[in-house]
């Protein structure tokens, strides 16, 4: 049998783009033989529904010293409603993944990556919530929602800016605590959207050493998605 460790890339559009890095869980397999780059998985532990959806293996590696093989694939989600993402990504926890990267047991010289004990957030709402309900949160002002929604914006802006996706956005949530599409955007000219719009175009404006530091602010700072996943 052939050890593959898998990463799949789990990217949320919005508030994420398509085309930047997702958010890793990773997953161990054993195969009956070497794996190769474009191979197709399947399987109840990367699909629920009962038809032959294969994702694909991208990029294979084989590490000698390890003696096992690494691969990536993604999934792209659309119009996911912010506050059910803890809930998807929780339901790849529950079919056997981990939140995180086969990277990180490269962390340490003997192969184990640093654990760090966490507290769990828990999310004041469920995959019940009236959708149309949990779609106008982004908008509000913060006083107006689950205190726990504004922890998981401000744990979405340190994903982003962590893996570097969408990161005028990322800015924009943070300094106006709500969140607007581009597609908002376009139809709305009231307060709220406009600092919204302003914010990405002060983040665009600043160099690249204030991006920067701005950045590993937030990654010192804002909580952790991860903590919404325990």
């Amino acid at each position: 049998m052939f050890k593959l460790d898998v990463d799949m890339a789990l990217v949320y559009v919005d508030p994420m783009v398509e085309q930047g890095p997702g958010i890793c869980v990773t997953r161990q397999f054993e195969l009956p033989f070497a794996p190769y780059p474009g191979l197709l998985l399947n399987g109840r532990s990367l699909n629920d529904a009962d038809i032959a959806l294969g994702f694909k293996i991208d990029e294979i590696t084989w590490d000698v010293d390890r003696e096992l093989f690494f691969g990536q694939s993604s999934l792209t989600s659309f119009d996911l409603p912010i506050a059910f993402i803890p809930m998807e990504i929780r339901s790849w926890l529950d079919r056997g993944w981990r939140f995180g990267s086969y990277e990180d047991a490269y962390g340490k010289p003997d192969g184990r990556s640093k654990r760090t004990a966490r507290k769990r957030i828990k999310c004041e709402w469920n995959w019940r919530e009236d959708e149309d309900v949990v779609n106008r949160w982004p908008q509000m002002s913060s006083q107006a929602r689950p205190a726990s929604f504004n922890t998981l914006l401000r744990a979405l802006v340190r994903e982003m800016a962590r893996l570097q996706n969408n990161v005028s956005v990322a800015y924009a949530m943070a300094k106006t605590k709500r969140f607007f599409t581009e597609t908002e955007l376009k139809s709305n000219d009231e307060g709220p959207a406009n600092k919204f719009r302003n914010a990405q175009a002060e983040f665009d404006g600043m160099d690249f050493e204030q991006q920067y530091d701005w950045k590993q602010g937030v990654i010192r700072r804002y909580p952790r998605l991860e903590d919404f996943l325990l």
